[in-house]
């Protein structure tokens, strides 16, 4: 040890252990199919399995409901199982409710649920793909790893295994990916995980960068690009402006666009590229995002407005920039968090949602999916403010309720307005009718739940902000 000292050769220094940190889990299995039974419990002894890999993971199975108060960080889980349902499906939901004693009762909460037949499909957390759920064994594993990214204490030794992922060119791109995408998970008061300071290490952009020069798929060249935004470290330069001039990929040069503006916009190269690319892009979208970078939000908030009223355009390209702006926010690839009712309301006037109202029902995919879709379409209500305007929203989801598709997502938006305005007439006419002899027995069960809102007094009138000149 000495001679290495005198040598000036480094000593490798231990990986430090996480805090220690304790763990409850509780389980609830009220499924009364065996099957089902079985494959919850199943996952709960999974779950526990994996529990005891997590390093200083204290791990307490008894019936405990209370933390002791010196508990520097106590997770209290239930795992709950129930069905069949109606439709032969049962679910297995876990809930948290982590408990932080040192930062003076901060509670977060945090759901997974595993729901099927047989055939087991899952909804978790968004990722760079689906979670595995070809089992229970395999949710179990996709859950925890979840936790030590979003939850549990941070773990040095979890980081390095990440980066080392990463830059480990035999591995499959999809699990390098992956390994970013967890390296920038972002930081919050109770999370360990200390991604968003973690992908400004020299190595996750040198390995970032290499990874999108060997990745094919344009939407993981896309969320590579939007993992490392913020992140204003020179070495991305030259590759974001190759991204944005020669990618043949438009969404990738829209994330591209994006995280140059964010971290080098004062960059002279970089000012020249967008003046280019705002001028030259194939794409309407990213020339607008460029000017957005060049001149402010005024001239982005205009062109969201003015191709929704196009209708000389197709409608996904008209309603592109609105469905762009309503989640751009969202920063962690995969996951997608949306704007606020109110931000995007003060950008639509009375023509814009007119032309929303004719173009909405047409899309198909919307970012981040099932659960984007169902977030916007219970916003819309919110984003009408008078009664011309509400009697356009109240028309298009009356519509899509009767005669649309995904007619049972449209209910969102129905319990959306239900509790804003109360029951419209014809908001009440289509659910009687629905509740009555519809053919989908969701569908009835649905409306006739909504129908009973009819108990509520519609809210008191509110007078909406004034919209931004």
């Amino acid at each position: 040890e000495n001679a290495s000292a005198a040598s000036g050769q480094a000593v490798a220094q231990p990986t430090p252990a996480p805090a220690t940190f304790r763990v409850r889990v509780q389980l609830q299995n009220e499924a009364t199919d065996t099957v089902a039974a079985a494959i919850i419990d199943s996952f709960h002894s999974a779950l526990l399995e994996q529990l005891r890999t997590v390093p200083g993971l204290d791990l307490v199975t008894q019936d405990v409901t209370a933390a002791e108060p010196d508990d520097p960080a106590t997770y209290q889980f239930l795992v709950l199982g129930s069905g069949p349902s109606q439709d032969n499906k049962f679910s297995a939901t876990l809930m948290l409710d982590a408990r932080k004693a040192a930062r003076g009762g901060y509670v977060a909460r945090y759901m997974f649920q595993l729901i099927g037949d047989i055939g087991i499909a899952c909804y978790g957390w968004g990722s760079v793909d689906p979670p595995s759920c070809r089992d229970p064994v395999a949710a179990a594993a996709d859950v925890v790893g979840g936790l030590r990214i979003t939850q549990f204490p941070a773990d040095p030794s979890l980081r390095e295994q990440q980066q080392a992922r990463l830059l480990d060119s035999s591995l499959d791109p999809v699990q390098r990916l992956k390994a970013l995408a967890d390296l920038a998970s972002p930081s919050s008061p109770g999370r360990g995980s200390s991604g968003a300071e973690s992908v400004h290490d020299a190595r996750v952009v040198r390995g970032a960068i290499e990874l999108a020069a060997a990745t094919a798929d344009p939407t993981h060249r896309a969320q590579i690009w939007r993992a490392v935004r913020g992140v204003n470290n020179a070495a991305l330069v030259e590759p974001l402006l190759v991204a944005v001039r020669t990618d043949p990929d438009g969404s990738v040069r829209m994330q591209a666009v994006e995280t140059l503006a964010a971290g080098f916009a004062s960059d002279s190269h970089v000012h020249a590229a967008l003046e280019l690319v705002a001028a030259n892009d194939t794409r309407p979208i990213v020339r607008a995002l460029a000017r957005r970078a060049l001149a402010g939000d005024a001239t982005w908030n205009e062109y969201v407005t003015t191709s929704l009223k196009d209708a000389g355009r197709p409608a996904a390209e008209r309603i592109e920039a609105f469905l762009y702006h309503a989640f751009a926010p969202a920063r962690t690839p995969g996951s997608y968090l949306p704007s606020a009712p109110q931000a995007i309301r003060e950008l639509l006037d009375t023509g814009a949602i007119r032309a929303l109202t004719e173009v909405f029902p047409q899309v198909r995919e919307f970012p981040g999916g099932a659960g984007a879709k169902k977030w916007l379409l219970s916003a819309l209500p919110d984003m009408a403010d008078g009664p011309v305007e509400t009697d356009l929203m109240v028309d298009m989801i009356v519509e899509n309720l009767e005669r649309g598709v995904d007619r049972i997502d449209w209910l969102v938006a129905v319990e959306g307005l239900i509790r804003r305005n109360g029951i419209d007439p014809r908001v009440h006419a289509a659910l009687e009718e629905l509740a009555a002899d519809d053919p989908d027995l969701d569908m009835r069960a649905a409306a006739m739940r909504l129908l009973a809102l009819e108990a509520y007094p519609a809210p008191a009138a509110v007078t909406p902000p004034p919209r931004t000149p």
